[in-house]
């Protein structure tokens, strides 16, 4: 792919779009490499598809083999920001971010916050707590912005539908096998606890927490620390930042968590309190690793995705008894190809969320 700004850029008579990481930095090549891949590859063919009509612009994103700049001139010049979103909530909950990378994403931030005032804020946001709340009260208290999202559940079956055939492509690329090992496997975090009350201003002092998280009413991490426990004799595998020491530390890069992912017979699926009617880039994900997606009380209540009441789990007892039922090969198989045949007929093929971004976008922009 080739420099948009560098070849494309015409600043009299074309807007500027800048595409934006305000934590992280990405560079898009290929999907597999970041959370937010479905986005990346829905905005490289809308990039493309419009390249006379805008310019673009790219705060800690390259597409292409570039290395990623943090210039803040590219979102100073831009008439829209298009950020990223996909774990904002979590640098605004004490002791969740280690303290210099807090501390060094807070320094760009308040230099974006001086500049920021006037735009227009379109928020592709992978996480239902980087709401318009926390934009608004937390990220930008202070600023004069206009907001807009374009959120991962206003797409059939959720943007990251993408992230299936994504993952399908690589296994069958690899040949990675789907020989089971684990009764369980999860990746992700534990969500325990939530944005805290106290103004960002207030919150630090050199570094130093003064105040402590508000506990979030989300129950995953009760029920993940119960299903780890020993004495329920169940295997398990723990990929990320949940219930303190996981067996496979964090990473954004799918690649390297793909073959232990492959090797679990079920996981499960929590959504926020009060968010019921939404799903997550985990049913997807379970499905194209052959894993089969418990999910917890009202998850995707609507069943855009889900196929079967039996996956629906009301209490940890149910949970367990419900891996234990999958330790039956042929139960399994049965249950899992059943899920999975109900799966496709619900998803689009890629072609679909393409279209569907650049009408979510356009419809913004004029």
């Amino acid at each position: 792919m080739g420099s948009y700004v560098k070849d494309f850029f015409d600043f009299n008579t074309k807007p500027v779009i800048c595409f934006a990481r305000l934590r992280n930095t990405d560079r898009y090549v290929e999907p597999l490499n970041s959370i937010m891949d479905s986005f990346y590859y829905v905005i490289t063919e809308f990039m493309e598809k419009y390249r006379d009509k805008y310019n673009y612009t790219f705060y800690s994103i390259e597409f292409g083999n570039r290395m990623p700049k943090k210039d803040y001139s590219t979102i100073e010049m831009a008439d829209y920001v298009v950020v990223l979103s996909d774990a904002e909530y979590t640098f605004h909950v004490p002791g969740r971010i280690d303290p210099l990378h807090l501390d060094r994403t807070n320094m760009h931030l308040n230099n974006i916050r001086k500049i920021i005032d006037g735009k227009h804020i379109i928020v592709c946001r992978s996480d239902r707590a980087d709401d318009e709340n926390l934009y608004r009260k937390y990220t930008f208290p202070n600023n004069d912005i206009e907001l807009s999202f374009i959120d991962e559940c206003d797409f059939v079956g959720g943007i990251h539908s993408l992230k299936y055939y994504f993952l399908l492509e690589y296994i069958n690329k690899h040949n990675i096998p789907f020989d089971k090992e684990y009764d369980f496997v999860y990746w992700g975090s534990s969500k325990r606890h939530s944005v805290r009350e106290t103004p960002p201003e207030k919150l630090f002092k050199y570094g130093d927490i003064i105040e402590k998280g508000k506990e979030s009413d989300d129950e995953r991490d009760r029920i993940l620390r119960a299903i780890r426990m020993k004495k329920n004799k169940l295997d398990t595998f723990f990929i990320g930042s949940v219930i303190g020491n996981s067996d496979y530390s964090f990473t954004s890069n799918m690649k390297e968590i793909i073959p232990m992912m492959c090797k679990g017979n079920a996981t499960l699926c929590f959504n926020w309190p009060g968010y019921d009617e939404y799903t997550t880039s985990r049913y997807n994900e379970a499905i194209a690793c052959g894993v089969i997606p418990l999910v917890w009380k009202n998850y995707d209540i609507n069943n855009t995705l889900v196929f079967d009441d039996w996956q629906r789990c009301y209490s940890f007892e149910e949970a367990h008894k419900k891996i234990k039922d999958l330790q039956d090969k042929d139960f399994r198989e049965i249950t899992f190809n059943k899920i999975h045949e109900d799966y496709l007929n619900k998803i689009k093929d890629k072609t679909y969320y393409i279209k569907r971004f650049d009408k979510l976008i356009n419809k913004i922009l004029n």
